[in-house]
């Protein structure tokens, strides 16, 4: 019984982490085009924040 539910358990979170990967796409767009902004690995729109003992990762972009 608990090594069948490893089992599943384990397949869900390899399955997970291979979609998790692909490349980010908006809703309406064609397949064929992906988003070029690297989202999560931007240098000029990252940026850290400090809160207590979390440090928080988010990205600028445009103004306002």
């Amino acid at each position: 019984m608990y090594s069948r539910l490893f089992s599943v358990l384990f397949f869900l979170i390899v399955c997970s982490n291979i979609y998790g990967q692909q490349q980010l796409r908006r809703f309406f767009q064609p397949a064929n085009l992906v988003n070029k902004i690297s989202f999560g690995a931007n240098e000029k729109a990252g940026r850290y924040v400090h809160a207590k003992d979390a440090k928080i990762y988010y990205e600028v972009y445009g103004k306002g």
